[in-house]
């Protein structure tokens, strides 16, 4: 048998056995905790199995996520700019030697400004915002099915500025959660089963929404924006009190582009653990690498490094399965797309830090 999920209201683990779908619920069946020994034993888990992207959504922010595609189910999916106000899907093979970065196909004839992607729930397609020509948001998703991008509805605000935060949220169903800049402000929407619904305008002195909404395990929707005085800022919905949008702290200086935030795996000693916010975003040429301890009280940001060369904005942080590395993917001032990554050091490789990857193609 085997176990595939668990049920802390029953005390029970969830179980599939090999006889069918004749047998018990469907071919499935519960076996309370403690029941014949079953906690008495070591359990591994099955690796390269396709993985629900509920458990990856904090992991990525802006254009690219690693998905469940592939024979590792792993691959990296991105979506950038290209000619003609379209975007480009790009993605990497995970699953052979070399990594071959490889151009899906070219979508769209409005977009302003690099899309954000993630994955969702409903059948692992991808789904994508951005803003448009007329600075409106419009909605594309990709079919698992078809194997096809989808147009979808063009929404929100009009004189949307800048880039789009965009998750699926723990709301209803799997609510979709889009922010972005209008005016000197931020203006939430969110989409249910009923369509789309504009919600609060939110903070002051803005002038861009980043690539970095999240929900955080402590269940609040976190961003980061940049300000027109060049500083960054925090800004948090209390979940838990009223939902109520809160300025938090701000730091860096100098900063015009959008940055891209996640709430990472370091420190998270269990699925449902604080990790770390960690953040990326271009200043002067570089990309900085901002980090929140989430266990220290105060939650202080704190810069680690800066690296890269002629960057001119950073499209996307993700947190990947290759040994919980930091892979960052920028815009260089030439217009060509560059990937980084940051590992924490393995023996006979190079050593820990931050590293330049393969440029990858044009915007």
């Amino acid at each position: 048998m085997l176990a595939v999920g668990y049920d802390d209201g029953l005390e029970c683990w969830i179980v599939k056995n090999s006889w069918g779908t004749g047998w018990g619920n469907g071919g499935f069946g519960l076996i309370g905790y403690g029941q014949c020994n079953i906690d008495n034993y070591a359990k591994f888990g099955v690796q390269l199995t396709n993985p629900d992207p509920w458990t990856k959504r904090r992991d990525h922010s802006g254009g690219m996520i690693e998905s469940g595609d592939g024979t590792n189910h792993n691959n990296f999916e991105l979506l950038a700019p290209s000619i003609g106000n379209s975007f480009t899907h790009w993605w990497r093979n995970n699953s052979v030697p070399g990594l071959p970065w490889a151009q899906a196909g070219t979508m769209a004839n409005d977009v302003a400004d690099s899309p954000t992607l993630t994955a969702t729930t409903y059948n692992r397609n991808f789904e994508t915002i951005y803003r448009t020509t007329g600075n409106r948001l419009h909605h594309w998703y990709y079919d698992q099915a078809s194997q096809t991008w989808n147009n979808g509805p063009i929404f929100g605000p009009n004189g949307a500025v800048g880039s789009v935060g965009f998750i699926e949220s723990s709301y209803g169903p799997g609510n979709f959660e889009v922010v972005v800049a209008v005016g000197s402000q931020l203006q939430h929407w969110w989409r249910d089963g009923a369509g789309w619904h504009q919600g609060p305008t939110i903070g002051t002195g803005i002038s861009t929404m980043g690539r970095s909404l999240i929900q955080s395990t402590w269940g609040n929707l976190e961003l980061v924006c940049v300000l027109t005085n060049g500083q960054m800022q925090h800004i948090w919905r209390n979940d838990a009190a009223g939902m109520g949008w809160n300025p938090g702290a701000t730091f860096g200086s100098g900063v015009s582009s959008p940055p891209c935030m996640i709430q990472g795996q370091y420190q998270m000693s269990t699925e449902f653990g604080i990790g770390n916010f960690e953040l990326c975003v271009a200043s002067n040429g570089t990309v900085q690498h901002w980090w929140r301890d989430n266990q220290v009280a105060g939650f202080p940001w704190a810069m680690s490094t800066t690296f890269g060369t002629d960057v001119a904005a950073v499209l996307a942080l993700v947190e990947s399965s290759f040994g919980f590395n930091l892979e960052v993917i920028v815009v260089r001032q030439d217009g060509m797309l560059q990937h980084y990554w940051r590992d924490s050091g393995v023996a006979g490789n190079a050593p820990a830090g931050w590293h330049t990857g393969e440029i990858i193609g044009p915007t």
